[in-house]
């Protein structure tokens, strides 16, 4: 059983909604408004909340330094390790400087030291000799809805009222209702900052998927 688990619907969400903003009957608020809202809701949470840990592994070629992240969506990289040891991260544009001074054509050897990465692309240095597994520990980003009425919002079920919140928001901004969006963007905000707060404060992490890369 899921310590944080998903079960909450896009149906329950957008009832929720509908009822809230008084227009079950979609006269103001229409299905996509909701969808598109609730896509938004979703990407502002995980972004400020890592809610979405994960993780995958590849191997390791030997003469090979460039490699592709997972084809998910991918919020932020958290951490690399390399045959069971953490590497540092630099970024792309420090490791091109470094580069220049310690192997400017790139044909350095050895066990990894650190990593650094561009788009969806990551690079080794120095390259690897040999095959050993890379663990990529990472947040990703919810599916994204498509108005299915049975599918699940992807995000803990402690999300579902801050996610509802923010979509009233924006229906209430798109009524220029600006007092009652007010309320909803501060009671969205709120959710935000505890739920981070609580996030820093956990000792645990949850790993529910493992995918090869």
């Amino acid at each position: 059983m899921s310590l944080l688990p998903s079960t909450r619907t896009f149906g329950e969400l957008s009832r929720a909604v509908q009822r809230a903003f008084g227009d079950e009957s979609g006269v103001q608020l229409e299905d996509q408004d909701i969808i598109d809202f609730a896509n938004q809701g979703l990407t502002e949470i995980v972004a400020e909340n890592a809610i979405l840990k994960t993780r995958g592994q590849i191997t390791t070629t030997p003469g090979q330094r460039e490699y592709t992240f997972p084809d998910i969506k991918i919020a932020r990289i958290e951490f690399l390790h390399h045959d069971k040891v953490l590497l540092p991260a630099v970024p792309f544009q420090d490791a091109q400087e470094r580069l220049l001074e310690i192997d400017r054509n790139q044909d350095a050897e050895g066990t990894p030291q650190w990593w650094y990465s561009y788009g969806d692309t990551f690079w080794l240095w120095p390259t690897p000799v040999d095959s050993k597994t890379v663990e990529v520990f990472f947040v990703r980003y919810p599916d994204t809805l498509s108005g299915d009425l049975e599918q699940t919002l992807g995000v803990p079920d402690k999300w579902f009222n801050p996610l509802r919140d923010y979509i009233l928001k924006q229906a209430y901004e798109m009524d220029q209702d600006w007092e009652a969006a007010g309320v909803k963007n501060q009671q969205f905000q709120q959710a935000l900052q505890s739920q981070a707060e609580e996030e820093s404060q956990s000792q645990f992490g949850e790993f529910p998927t493992i995918r090869e890369v």
